[in-house]
């Protein structure tokens, strides 16, 4: 059901920043809090640009918004991640490279001889592990950040796990209670790294796999078996890197080589197929599964025609009035013939795709994604909330409000049905001047969220975070 109650063109306002921080204090909660929502929710992104002086909306200091729920009440924290790069560029010591910020000529050839040269902001995403959370970004190792009061406590390699970077998305098989995870390795060679994280056994590395330079991997996909990912044709080498000074100034589109699928193991980390498909770009997948009775692969995600998308972040107070081309789509993968079949399900200004968690790596109806009105164009901050119906292509849109900007949809089972779950994100009111956590009822024809809890000043959206249940 469309929206009823306004019309709004596209929002372009440039997002607040992020100047404070604060510990866990009594947030204002409007309408309630529904009483088995016991946890906290965290999302980590780019919240102040000024202190680290970025020229991108990606290389923003990264800070947590974190709202603890329970017993009808609401506390809320904004803590800033410090990382050793970070610490050393906003004393003035180092300058290190970012996404599209170029990193100073000592930092470069350091690099050289085996260093960094990235600035770990931690700014993407963030995941609870063991009794701490873990901030990720792509490029560089985690840091460790404690769950009480989101202190940060340096950069992990898990006690020697990992061998080199931890990218910031992960997905959980639940069948092996298994969470996975990729990584880019960046040197003289450049190899991508499969990494399990089980429940009840401490992580291990899968598999190494070569690849012919280094490439944006932001995300990938797992099925009950295999994990999928997915190569564009974005590429560029660590030396191109150093000379230019830039990683995002250093990547080339190269549609030629098109796009390849890798697909990879779960049980043994060893590479089942490779196969070259039409060129185009992702930032985000939905989920992938297998099919029944044959060997193919479902896979969803967002598409765009090239990396031309990464421009409409160029700004830090947001995207710029021009439009972007993202659709949601699905790709039927066939391993035996070496082949994927792309159909376009939604093309809208829509991202962050999610589904209920619990149909990870398994057939599912519903994605839940931040969207906008087709009248916008794809231009400015998402606006809305949908729920596409992949069986039936209908979309259910839900709202925060008049000039209101929606963050990524968090998706938290309650029931036995798909659709029977509480959604929540962070929106960015206008007219407010302030910034709150909204719950829908997913299961509600009802537009508006039933409740909202109130920061009472102005915060940045982020990109990515989770839900922890528990006290």
């Amino acid at each position: 059901m469309q929206d009823t109650n306004f019309k709004a063109g596209p929002l372009l306002e440039p997002l607040p920043a992020l100047d404070s921080e604060q510990g866990f204090e009594p947030l204002r909660v409007e309408g309630r809090i529904p009483a088995e929502l016991i946890g906290t929710y965290v999302q980590n992104g780019p919240a102040n640009w000024s202190r680290v002086d970025a020229s991108h909306w990606f290389d923003g200091l990264g800070a947590l918004r974190a709202v603890r729920l329970g017993a009808e009440e609401a506390r809320g924290a904004l803590r800033f991640i410090h990382s050793p790069t970070v610490d050393e560029h906003i004393e003035g010591r180092a300058h290190h490279m970012a996404f599209a910020q170029k990193g100073g000529v000592r930092e470069r050839l350091a690099a050289l001889f085996g260093a960094s040269p990235l600035r770990n902001l931690a700014n993407v995403n963030v995941t609870p592990h063991r009794r701490e959370l873990l901030a990720l970004m792509e490029g560089t190792l985690p840091v460790e950040v404690g769950l009480d009061e989101l202190d940060s406590r340096g950069e992990t390699d898990l006690g020697g796990v990992l061998r080199g970077a931890l990218h910031a998305h992960f997905h959980r098989v639940p069948s092996r209670q298994t969470t996975y995870f990729v990584g880019e390795r960046i040197g003289p060679r450049v190899y991508l790294d499969l990494y399990a994280f089980p429940d009840q056994a401490p992580p291990q590395r899968l598999c190494e796999i070569r690849l012919p330079g280094v490439t944006e991997l932001h995300d990938f996909a797992v099925t009950e078996h295999h994990a999928i990912v997915v190569l564009t044709p974005l590429w560029t080498s660590s030396l191109k890197m150093l000379w230019r000074g830039s990683y995002a100034g250093s990547l080339e589109w190269q549609p030629e080589r098109g796009t390849e699928i890798v697909m990879i193991s779960l049980d043994d980390g060893a590479v089942s197929h490779r196969f070259i498909t039409e060129p185009f770009f992702f930032w985000h997948v939905a989920k992938a599964w297998e099919r029944d009775g044959d060997d193919r692969i479902e896979l969803d995600l967002i598409r765009y025609p090239d990396f031309a998308s990464s421009v409409i972040w160029q700004d830090p107070d947001g995207p710029p009035d021009r439009p972007y081309e993202p659709s949601y789509v699905r790709g039927t993968l066939d391993p035996r013939r070496g082949q994927a079949k792309w159909e376009e399900r939604w093309r809208q200004g829509c991202e962050f795709p999610r589904s209920n968690p619990r149909f990870d790596a398994r057939p599912s109806r519903y994605c839940w994604m931040a969207a906008q009105l087709p009248e916008n164009q794809q231009r400015g901050w998402w606006d809305r909330l949908v729920c596409f119906d992949n069986e039936t292509g209908d979309v259910d849109w839900k709202t925060a409000g008049e000039r209101c900007a929606i963050g990524e949809p968090e998706v938290v089972p309650r029931g036995e049905d798909e659709r029977d779950v509480w959604i929540m994100a962070l929106v960015w009111d206008v007219n407010a001047g302030a910034t709150h956590l909204a719950i829908w009822d997913g299961a509600s024809a009802e537009e508006q969220p039933i409740g909202r809890v109130w920061y009472d000043r102005p915060v940045p959206l982020g990109l990515h975070g989770c839900w922890i249940p528990g006290r």
